[in-house]
């Protein structure tokens, strides 16, 4: 196995690809970036700040992000943990820095995606289990939360949210460097999340040669049968459910479609 980043958008489907390489037999490393960050402002996003310098900083978060130089959070987080048969997991927006910085140590990055309808969702649910760090409470309504998922909000005297298109935007560019595979929830979670064994399979192919790990029939067999379920943050991963609260989310339908045309979603 080749050293391996996972990214996501948060609630996208990380745990089902980390337990996906772990099931390929990868070893976890603590590259988390979130805990690194040497700036998270409080008036506007990072990327507005005015000492943020792409081709400089890496972007660390994805609801409110932080900045950190590149070359620090490589020699403090990443090089001493990168190598061959060894994975880590964080999250992390693009910038032309985040991504010298892979391709200099080697990397390959999997970036895991959801439609956006499912994500908003399932990141509002998250939230509700833990509102105050983004100025909210218990007795926040849970509509409360999906609509600022799908709108943002500016930060007021805390930090804000990014909108769910900004973010899905500023996720997009990784799919244009080389090192990057993008796989979708759908694709990977199977007939018990509601798709397709068959795609599972395929996506796992997909996987295993992207960070050359050998593949046998029996291998596949055993991460497919394992794959699903029995994650920190799983509680039904299933596709579609948004369809519960569809009277809330079919209102920013336009909105999310035009996130979800980033990454090839049609509907």
């Amino acid at each position: 196995m080749l050293p391996t980043f996972i990214n996501s958008n948060g609630q996208s489907g990380m745990n089902l690809a980390k337990k996906c390489l772990s099931l390929m037999g990868g070893d976890y490393v603590p590259l988390a970036t979130n805990a690194t960050v040497g700036h998270v402002p409080t008036d506007r996003p990072a990327y507005d700040q005015p000492d943020f310098d792409p081709a400089r900083h890496v972007l660390c978060g994805v609801n409110w992000p932080g900045y950190i130089e590149a070359v620090q959070l490589k020699e403090q987080r990443f090089a001493p943990h990168v190598a061959d048969g060894r994975w880590g997991a964080s999250h992390m927006l693009h910038t032309p820095a985040g991504a010298a910085m892979f391709a200099e140590l080697g990397m390959r990055v999997v970036l895991i995606v959801r439609k956006p309808h499912d994500w908003v969702y399932s990141v509002a649910r998250k939230i509700s289990e833990n509102p105050e760090p983004l100025g909210r409470t218990k007795d926040t309504p849970l509509v409360q939360h999906i609509e600022e998922s799908i709108t943002g909000f500016p930060a007021s005297g805390t930090v804000g949210r990014l909108s769910a298109h900004e973010r899905y935007r500023r996720m997009a560019d990784w799919q244009t460097e080389p090192f990057v595979l993008t796989i979708r929830f759908e694709d990977l979670v199977g007939a018990r999340g509601g798709g397709s064994d068959a795609r599972a399979s395929e996506c796992l192919e997909q996987i295993a040669d992207h960070i050359a790990v050998p593949l046998s029939a029996g291998s596949k067999q055993h991460v497919l049968d394992n794959l699903f379920g029995d994650t920190k943050t799983f509680r039904k991963g299933q596709i579609g459910t948004w369809r519960e609260v569809a009277d809330v989310i079919e209102p920013y339908d336009r909105e999310l479609r035009r996130a979800g045309e980033l990454f090839g979603y049609c509907c």
